[in-house]
């Protein structure tokens, strides 16, 4: 007897549907054999499966079993074909009428038949919905992830005999409630509030969130650089409909299931983290830190501190958005569009340029450390500033605040209507191959800005991250025309470290 199973694999962080073939014969040994690339974790589902049928009250045949699962080229990964496995072999026992080929199912199963929750679920429903399937069963905790693919219809299950009845006609499922309410978020200021009077901080603050610039804060300990990066962070613009839908996709391949809300994702690795972590790939094809920020803010604490193998392969990502890892000869392409944000010590013991504190460290040890940073990771950072030591209260906070919040807004209006139908969503993500297009500069402003180039003498990237600067400050103002003033303000945030 063949059945046939339709269910799906997460293959980096897209879904592919995957047909379970179940053969049940009465000729051979018995045993089952389990084939099409499986992962440990898939050939364990044979006990799982055994025991959940036997709690489910069928009787687990003593025949030779094969499952194939195609294509075979994909490496399957997790538990999530116990669910449909299950259900092919009561197929291949007869006890079953065959499932419609539109019909998707992924679970997995505990071994008294309790159907458990599975991480990237998400990606499973948005391909269930665009290869047209119509019926898709999975475990009742994910169900809360169906919020927005009302094409197909959902069954959440939490234990294998409730789609047994429901397939057999004795009780049926009701289906999931869709709905297309995204969580509501507001912007915060509260961490921005303590950094009113510090006119360069909130500057930089506001030129990075209104244009997404990278940036790196420099500053002794305790001046405020990780709350200034999580005040930008903030300060971004919510997630509309496609980008929540899509965050959300790579969210749920994270272990811990948590879709986010409408902010953009904040993600702050510690120094100590591993390529695998940073990157992602390995054999399960996880997701890293650097896709989990997408759409939102990657922030290194103490730069520096990380291994010079991550520093050097962030310099691809930050320009083409996008990290590319080849798995059985074929190539992934996982997103990583984020605004990064970076902080470090301007020397080994933190107080090289402190006011109230004597550092302790030689020159050699302050270059050697800030070398550690390579010219081209910092020619791919555009705000490079250095924060000094800050006693509060100088200016009550107030309504500043709220008038560069607004600015901002103004800055994003004015790049959405810029680069709409175009790749770019920002400033600050600009080449030397379109800045000319969208940031003609006259012939007095090119002068001047070619006076500086030749007095700083300073990297092509670093030329077009000041007139990505530049262009972000005009728009700040409302203006169409970036001018003198606008190229010097940026010049004086652009300049690197030495």
């Amino acid at each position: 007897m063949l059945a046939t199973v339709s269910s799906a694999a997460v293959f980096g962080i897209e879904a592919l549907p995957v047909f379970i073939e179940i053969e049940v014969s009465s000729r051979g040994l018995p045993g089952v054999t389990v084939v099409g690339l499986p992962h440990a974790s898939v050939k364990e589902s044979k006990d799982r499966v055994r025991s959940a049928l036997r709690s489910c009250g069928f009787q687990y045949r003593a025949q030779k079993v094969t499952i194939n699962l195609s294509p075979a080229w994909i490496p399957k990964h997790g538990p999530s074909f116990d669910l449909p496995i299950a259900l092919g072999l009561l197929q291949g026992y007869n006890l079953l009428p065959p499932l419609s080929s539109q019909t998707l199912i992924a679970g997995e199963l505990s071994l008294d038949g309790t159907i458990r929750p599975i991480s990237g679920i998400l990606p499973i429903i948005i391909m269930a919905a665009q290869r047209g399937y119509t019926h898709l069963f999975i475990p009742t905790e994910n169900e809360n992830q169906c919020m927005m693919t009302s094409s197909v219809t959902c069954y959440a299950a939490s234990h294998l005999r409730d789609i047994v009845l429901h397939i057999t006609g004795k009780r049926k499922l009701s289906p999931v409630v869709h709905t297309k309410t995204i969580p509501p978020y507001s912007t915060s200021l509260d961490l921005l509030q303590s950094f009113s009077g510090q006119e360069h901080a909130l500057r930089t603050a506001q030129i990075a969130a209104a244009g997404r610039h990278h940036t790196l804060f420099i500053g002794p300990p305790g001046v405020g650089k990780t709350m200034l990066a999580h005040g930008i962070s903030s300060l971004l613009p919510p997630l509309d409909n496609d980008e929540y839908l899509e965050v959300s996709a790579i969210q749920s391949r994270s272990p811990t299931q948590l879709l986010p809300p409408r902010q953009p994702p904040f993600r702050a690795p510690h120094a100590r983290s591993t390529t695998l972590q940073m990157f992602g790939g390995g054999h399960s094809l996880l997701p890293g830190e650097l896709t989990f920020a997408h759409r939102g803010v990657l922030f290194l604490d103490e730069l520096p501190a990380f291994s010079s193998e991550i520093l050097q392969g962030l310099r691809i990502p930050l320009e083409e958005h996008v990290l590319r890892h080849s798995v059985e000869g074929h190539t992934l392409e996982f997103p990583c569009r984020f605004l990064f944000l970076a902080a470090m010590n301007p020397c080994p013991c933190g107080y090289a340029y402190s006011m109230d504190h004597v550092c302790t460290c030689s020159p050699s040890k302050i270059r050697q450390y800030l070398h550690r940073i390579s010219s081209p990771l910092l020619d791919r950072i555009d705000l490079q500033v250095t924060l000094h030591d800050f006693s509060p209260g100088q200016n009550a906070p107030g309504s500043d605040i709220e008038s560069r919040v607004s600015s901002i807004q103004q800055a994003w209006n004015i790049q959405q209507t810029r680069y709409k139908n175009t790749q770019n969503t920002a400033n600050g993500e600009l080449t030397s191959k379109n800045i000319t297009q969208y940031c003609p500069l006259s012939h007095e402003v090119s002068a001047y800005l070619r006076i500086c180039l030749e007095k700083l003498k300073i990297s092509h990237r670093k030329y077009v991250s000041i007139i990505r600067v530049a262009r972000t400050i005009a728009d700040l103002e409302t203006q169409k025309n970036i001018e003198k003033r606008h190229i010097a303000e940026a010049v004086q945030s652009c300049v690197r470290i030495e």
